[in-house]
């Protein structure tokens, strides 16, 4: 494959209690909650963003299958994370073309 391939880095929070408001759509599931539900649990929360929200090139240029690629990225979580309900989420794009398509993704919790 040919491209200009970047990487992102994203730090995302599972399980995160916190408010949320619902408005009913019309023709909508009349058994969803509808109004302010003060414990919804909010799934996968965007925390941080390391290295800038493009990211950063990787190759440019022909990849096969097989190649790796290693780098290392450091944060700092916040003090309010629940730290056991955090991952971080690592993909591969090609910035070349329209859409970005994502090559190769991966999800590790800390």
């Amino acid at each position: 494959m040919t491209g200009n391939y970047k990487m992102g880095f994203y730090v995302v929070e599972d399980s995160v209690m916190a408010s949320q408001m619902n408005n009913p759509t019309p023709g909508g599931d009349g058994n969803y909650p509808s109004g302010n539900i003060t414990n919804y649990y909010h799934r996968n929360i965007l925390r941080k963003i390391v290295d800038g929200f493009w990211g950063q090139n990787v190759i440019s240029g022909n990849i096969s299958a097989g190649n790796t690629y290693i780098n290392t990225f450091s944060f700092e979580p916040d003090p309010l994370w629940n730290i056991s309900n955090v991952s971080v989420v690592a993909f591969i794009y090609d910035n070349n073309s329209s859409t970005r398509e994502i090559i190769q993704a991966v999800k590790k919790d800390l």
